[in-house]
């Protein structure tokens, strides 16, 4: 066998393991987990964030009392439609109703055409936020579906969760819904549901 043969039969060699290994890679590739940020979802953005729907990012911070004697809300953080970040400590300034809720809760339905009435016709110095509780395996899609179902067009942050209800102290109510003046500190608390009458008679009390 000539040298040139031998030297021939031995690249053909080396390109079928070279194809072999690379082929090895891809199929690794495919079956590994989709990447994920601290919240454990996906960062494909249909699961993540959709025009007035993200899942929470971050824990937000347990709230505290300062000198003032009222509670610092806790910060949330989500993104908009466009993958941008936002938060609750960004609004300073503006009016905010936080608003705990779950699909399933039927007093939480029952309260979304007045939110959304309160947000549409005191938008921009008054912001409503829901924070959705669901927790089922396509909770994103679910909340989705509702949330265009009943028109809502305010934000909504999900939290399957629940840290953030949690650090707001959640005792098992909801819906549970919070006043946060311009400062940032929670003014008041409303526990269950309620009309839009009495939402505002809060809000206008708020300078």
């Amino acid at each position: 066998m000539t040298a040139e043969l031998v030297l021939l039969k031995l690249t053909f060699h080396i390109m079928r393991y070279l194809l072999i290994f690379f082929g090895l890679l891809l199929v690794a590739a495919s079956c590994a987990p989709t990447p994920t940020d601290s919240t454990g979802g996906t960062t494909d953005t249909t699961s993540q964030y959709k025009n007035n729907i993200s899942t929470l990012f971050g824990a937000g911070g347990k709230n505290i009392t300062d000198n003032t004697g009222y509670q610092v809300a806790s910060n949330i953080i989500w993104k908009d439609s466009l993958g941008t970040l936002r938060s609750l400590d960004s609004l300073k300034g503006k009016i905010i109703l936080l608003n705990f809720w779950a699909t399933w809760c039927s007093p939480c339905d029952a309260e979304m055409a007045d939110l959304d009435s309160i947000s549409a016709s005191m938008a921009p110095d008054v912001v409503v936020i829901g924070v959705s509780v669901d927790k089922t395996d396509s909770y994103f899609e679910i909340v989705r579906q509702f949330a265009v179902s009943r028109g809502m067009k305010f934000q909504v942050v999900i939290d399957p969760a629940a840290k953030t209800y949690s650090n707001y102290g959640g005792n098992g109510t909801i819906p549970w819904t919070f006043a946060i003046d311009r400062t940032g500190h929670i003014v008041h608390k409303f526990e269950g549901q309620q009309t839009k009458a009495q939402f505002m008679d809060i809000l206008n009390q708020i300078p």
